[in-house]
């Protein structure tokens, strides 16, 4: 894998799913979610979270001078610094610092390339849900993780979900009823690239191989679509990145995330 290709085309994937992930969840305007992945500092604003550590967030990497750059407002007031590991040197340090951010969490991304892994059997079985599905994923969404949607947010933010953007997969069990869920975002920028968002197992089904099957479904929708990458995020060392990697997925980097 070209490791420094991945980790040129991980910023602007990730940035433009979090991007996307502020618009079908903010309750201000999604028209005022905004991102730059191609600034000097790169970064991704909802101003109707201005403290959130993932909406509001800037991106540092392979920066030599940052006290020297002209920053933009959104990155001077981002309530989050995301520090790959060739940025954190003594200078970086002292200029968060000296704006009131401390490190506080780690964040592992991982990356493939679809075209080069073997397809494997998704065992159990795997659905991909169609646009007029999107209301069975919401009630998953509301009913086990915690989502909370009115009748008119539901309306507003429906479009969203189960889209060629937002692709939705889930497991069923015996009895016909989804029992584990996960979504792949789809950006075509850069040649094409998957970020694989969370999965979801319900706690009695778990250790029943559904995690694997909803890895090894994303990961052959990407194939299909001719991705030319594949991202996810993890806590470095959980068991979900011991089964990225046991999918095929490869550590690209751990990055520290300094917060205001």
């Amino acid at each position: 894998m070209d490791w420094q290709a991945a980790a040129q085309a991980l910023v602007p994937a990730e940035l433009a799913y979090a991007a996307f992930n502020a618009r079908r969840t903010t309750d201000g305007d999604e028209a005022a979610v905004r991102c730059a992945p191609a600034d000097a500092v790169p970064w991704v604003c909802d101003p109707a979270r201005p403290r959130s550590s993932y909406y509001c967030r800037a991106v540092a990497r392979e920066i030599a001078a940052l006290e020297n750059l002209e920053l933009s407002p959104e990155a001077e007031q981002a309530a989050a610094w995301e520090l790959w590991p060739d940025s954190v040197d003594a200078s970086t340090s002292a200029f968060l610092q000296s704006r009131g951010y401390r490190p506080g969490y780690t964040l592992c991304y991982l990356a493939a390339a679809p075209a080069a892994l073997a397809p494997q059997p998704a065992t159990p079985q795997v659905q991909q849900l169609r646009p007029d599905q999107a209301d069975l994923f919401l009630d998953l969404l509301q009913q086990h993780e915690g989502l909370q949607l009115s009748a008119e947010k539901r309306a507003r933010k429906r479009h969203f979900y189960a889209t060629d953007e937002f692709q939705v997969f889930l497991c069923q069990d015996s009895a016909g009823q989804p029992c584990a869920w996960a979504t792949l975002h789809v950006s075509l920028d850069a040649g094409g690239v998957g970020f694989l968002g969370n999965s979801f197992t319900l706690p009695s089904h778990r250790r029943q191989g559904h995690h694997r099957a909803l890895l090894q479904a994303r990961l052959q929708r990407a194939r299909e679509l001719g991705l030319a990458w594949a991202f996810t995020d993890v806590a470095h060392g959980s068991p979900s990145h011991l089964g990225c990697e046991q999918a095929g997925l490869r550590t690209l980097t751990v990055n520290t995330i300094w917060q205001s």
